[in-house]
């Protein structure tokens, strides 16, 4: 009977009960999908408007270094804040970047200075959103459903960002790229209406840190950072990988554009090579 009960809970069919955790995959996967619509057409647009492949790769850096400056803080606010807020309002405010970039588009006004702003902005409020979506589950997913839950969200994940990867090229070169981004846009302001649709208890005591709490946290972290050689491996190696593959997601763009000569289908095409063989890794690591 505890074998079986055990297994009820790690069962996706259990899910069903989780109202509100469904409801947080729903909003991730939709804003997932506007993510691989970005992927293509933000850097097919930023290659349209400079023509110039050392941009792309500044770009990028101004695109990683929130994550690297801003995370290590932003996960501890994000205890400290409220959760749901915080994702709704990181949702919003990237749909706000994604428009904003279009009407700049077409009013002539997307020089580099205000792309490299926009970036900015839009990878800090990514910065702030993971930490935050990751501190919310344990408020709407029941403890013994965490395994069944999060590797649920995290195959619908790879499949809705294979899809979308796929169909990006497609919908660029029939529809533009502003029109996808207009698409993209509105996947985040979908998704801050279904987070707006959760309903959840959070204990007061997180909103109500202070700043010696938020010190005390950050320097846990960084305590056990230092105390543990597994973790530091996992991170040193983290960042090695990422930065083998800078190079690849600088110049992918410019190199189909301007020496393969073709459209953004073949960034499509690529796009789903990395992340399918991301997902058959992941399957057969195990």
């Amino acid at each position: 009977m505890i074998m079986k009960e055990k297994s009820n809970h790690n069962s996706y069919r259990a899910l069903v009960t989780q109202r509100q955790y469904c409801k947080l995959i729903v909003a991730n996967l939709v804003g997932r999908f506007g993510d691989s619509l970005d992927a293509i057409a933000y850097s097919w647009l930023v290659y349209q408007v400079t023509g110039n492949a050392a941009m792309m790769a500044v770009l990028l850096t101004f695109n990683t270094l929130p994550g690297i400056l801003l995370q290590p803080f932003a996960g501890v606010w994000a205890d400290q804040l409220p959760k749901r807020k915080m994702m709704l309002w990181c949702d919003i405010g990237r749909a706000a970047c994604i428009i904003g970039t279009v009407l700049l588009y077409f009013g002539g006004f997307l020089f580099y200075g205000v792309l490299i702003l926009l970036t900015l902005r839009q990878s800090s409020l990514e910065a702030f959103r993971m930490p935050a979506g990751n501190a919310f589950v344990p408020f709407i997913l029941e403890k013994e459903h965490y395994n069944a839950g999060l590797a649920l969200n995290a195959s619908f994940s790879r499949v809705v960002e294979l899809v979308g990867t796929a169909v990006a090229g497609g919908l660029v070169a029939i529809l533009g790229c502003p029109v996808v981004l207009l698409i993209d846009g509105g996947c985040f302001l979908l998704s801050a209406f279904v987070i707006s649709l959760i309903r959840y208890q959070e204990a007061p005591v997180m909103a109500s840190k202070g700043v010696r709490e938020y010190g005390r946290q950050l320097l846990e972290g960084v305590q056990a950072f230092k105390k543990s050689k597994m973790l530091r491996a996992i991170v040193l190696l983290g960042g090695l990988m990422n930065f083998i593959n800078v190079p690849f997601s600088a110049f992918q763009t410019p190199y189909v554009a301007q020496v393969l000569q073709r459209d953004a289908g073949l960034l499509s095409a690529m796009g789903v090579a990395f992340t399918g063989g991301m997902g058959l890794g992941s399957f057969f690591t195990p």
